[in-house]
């Protein structure tokens, strides 16, 4: 799950993406049977084909045709507007449990300010805020969110899994904190965000990622 949010990291609307500049692998298969994709673009034949109508309307709900046939999903919309279809579509194709979150303007919850959330359960949905305050975690400036160049973002993904602490390390543990509650894994954000924290302290996420790297 961190791992995944490293990857939003890395690519970040606006910035050039900084994947390449750590040489990620598209996919980590488990023992399980489950996928980790990491470069979604490359390794299903669906996105691939995709490809040219990358960031129109239609694509951004790509995330939708993933044939895992998931039933919890943490899915973040930048318009609000969309956030309802998501939910409404979710629910059609069988979803137990999401989240589909906004962040003032960002796909994903935000630590600039506040986030709003339409949650789905059991085909019941709910709507509510996420502020990072409650959470312990201190407002940070959109400029210290932004990336550049690939390499940059590469540095910036580099020194979260080296354990340093910072806004890029906060986005990344709320973000795979609220996963890991969707997911059944944490009772609530509080407790995510502490799963998360371990899992990167500990090495264990450097280490995945570095599996992924080529030599």
């Amino acid at each position: 799950v961190v791992c995944f949010q490293l990857d939003l990291l890395l690519q970040r609307p606006g910035r050039r993406m900084g994947r390449r500049a750590l040489a990620f692998q598209p996919v980590e298969r488990e023992k399980d049977g489950t996928a980790r994709l990491v470069l979604a673009l490359q390794a299903h034949t669906a996105l691939i084909l995709g490809r040219p109508f990358r960031g129109q309307p239609v694509f951004r709900r790509a995330r939708l045709v993933i044939p895992g046939r998931v039933q919890r999903q943490l899915i973040g919309v930048a318009n609000p507007k969309v956030a309802e279809l998501m939910v409404t579509t979710l629910r059609a194709h069988g979803s137990t449990r999401a989240w589909v979150v906004n962040g003032g303007g960002l796909d994903e919850l935000t630590t600039v300010g506040t986030s709003t959330v339409l949650e789905l359960v059991d085909g019941g949905v709910r709507s509510f805020t996420v502020d990072p305050l409650e959470l312990g975690i201190s407002r940070a400036l959109p400029a210290e969110l932004e990336g550049g160049e690939p390499a940059e973002n590469a540095m910036h993904a580099r020194r979260v899994l080296a354990g340093d602490h910072g806004p890029h390390r906060d986005i990344i543990l709320l973000n795979a904190g609220a996963a890991l509650v969707v997911s059944g894994v944490a009772a609530d954000l509080s407790a995510g965000m502490v799963v998360a924290a371990a899992s990167i302290d500990s090495g264990a996420d450097r280490r995945r990622v570095m599996t992924k790297a080529r030599a």
